[in-house]
């Protein structure tokens, strides 16, 4: 083969051809360490619960929003009410708020307040001092959740179903309920409370607005009330109800009493349900109330007295 010169064009072709040889090479040892064979395993491994936060949020953006009456309804519907569970035992473990187990039992709880009290009848209470004791000493029929104040739970009831016309509350009271006598709390002793609250011509400067919402009230049982309003869904009843002056009193003590109107005005005849007993009452300086050693509600209450202070 003749000699053939090295011309600048021909360097430049001989150089090109070594440097693609050299990125091919380059390129095929870097290919097997490619993740994608070892990632796909992994994928099939995942189990369904384990799903991306994006997919988790999607799905809970497409969950159906609750009806306003359902977020204050802890309810069973009627026609389960009589094979439920909580119904049918009257006290369950998830009776027991999970908040109740982290207390410290023991110790006085003291209140300041602006002045002495008025009344001990929670019906014939107007201010902070009344509605306070109200509502450590009388139990209602529903409260505020004490871990969320903005959620109204059951307090002397089981649950509670609203009628789909919304003229109508059916409550099931609980059936551990009982007066500090151990007389059991009723649906009737709820309902003489809410018609006496009801009063006319009687002081009733809180729980009087009842007259305003109720048209009338039946008692089929032992266990429920239904509670029929005069016009639907009243969205400030269920909130009145969990105030301290609209308590549950019992009507085999008023009801027998000489003087019903004022006969819970004198703190010794007080019979209630709730969590403290009253003890002493120095009038225009202090009252004192002691713990419910038989407290219906398991666990409750946590603090050993309650006092308040002018």
């Amino acid at each position: 083969m003749p000699n053939q010169r090295w011309t600048p064009k021909l360097l430049i072709m001989v150089s090109a051809i070594f440097l693609l040889a050299a990125i091919a090479a380059c390129g095929g040892s870097e290919a097997p360490v490619a993740p994608a064979a070892t990632e796909a395993p992994a994928k099939e491994a995942m189990s369904s619960d384990a799903k991306p936060e994006a997919t988790k949020a999607e799905a809970t953006s497409q969950e159906p929003k609750k009806e306003a009456a359902e977020v204050y309804k802890e309810a069973t519907p009627v026609a389960a009410m009589a094979t439920a569970a909580p119904a049918a035992s009257g006290a369950d473990v998830s009776d027991v708020p999970g908040w109740v187990s982290r207390g410290q039992y023991g110790g006085v709880l003291t209140m300041n307040v602006n002045r002495d009290l008025r009344h001990w009848d929670a019906h014939q209470g107007c201010c902070n001092p009344e509605g306070s004791w109200a509502s450590i000493i009388y139990d209602n029929l529903v409260e505020k959740d004490p871990v969320d104040t903005s959620v109204t739970i059951c307090d002397l009831c089981l649950n509670w179903e609203t009628s789909q016309d919304g003229l109508s509350i059916i409550f099931k009271m609980h059936p551990n309920a009982k007066w500090w006598d151990g007389e059991p709390v009723t649906a009737q002793d709820a309902k003489y409370s809410i018609n006496r609250m009801m009063e006319t011509g009687k002081p009733r400067p809180r729980v009087g607005v009842f007259r305003n919402y109720i048209e009338s009230m039946d008692t089929p049982d032992a266990e429920t009330l239904v509670i029929n309003f005069q016009f639907p869904n009243p969205a400030a009843f269920m909130e009145f109800m969990a105030i301290g002056y609209t308590a549950i009193m019992p009507e085999h003590v008023l009801a027998n009493s000489s003087d019903p109107d004022n006969f819970f005005d004198e703190p010794e005849n007080l019979m209630a349900s709730g969590p403290f007993k009253f003890q002493s009452w120095d009038r225009g300086d202090n009252a004192t109330a002691v713990k419910n050693e038989d407290y219906w509600k398991e666990g409750r209450p946590v603090i050993t007295k309650s006092r308040s202070s002018l």
